[in-house]
């Protein structure tokens, strides 16, 4: 799927920036509980934001060289994986196991979209 060392890694690090940036963002509206002010000041949801963008700028360097159409579906599916585990451990939401099975179908269905 992807032709080099490079792309690998900027796909990995845009996933990983993406989905540590959520995690955060979602840690810090724990904290403020909801649209206020304080968003200006909370530590997690500034580095959240700052993470986030920089996913951004990742993947538009991924996309330079990775068609969008087997780029985008492998790393929503990859941050879906990865957002589950974090939200499990670290957000302590719960991983049931329709979440898992449904992420294995998630998993299976990109492999099959980039065999096609």
């Amino acid at each position: 799927m992807f032709s080099s060392l490079e792309n690998i890694i900027l796909f990995f690090l845009s996933g990983t920036t993406a989905v540590v940036g959520n995690s955060l963002l979602k840690a810090g509206m724990n904290i403020t509980k909801g649209l206020n002010l304080s968003l200006l000041t909370n530590w997690q949801i500034i580095l959240g934001f700052f993470l986030y963008g920089t996913s951004s700028i990742l993947y538009l360097k991924l996309l330079s060289s990775v068609d969008v159409t087997k780029a985008y579906p492998a790393l929503v599916a990859y941050m879906a994986v990865v957002i589950l585990l974090i939200g499990a451990v670290f957000l302590k939401e719960p991983l049931t196991p329709i979440k898992a099975l449904a992420a294995g179908v998630i998993v299976f269905g990109i492999f099959l979209l980039n065999k096609a």
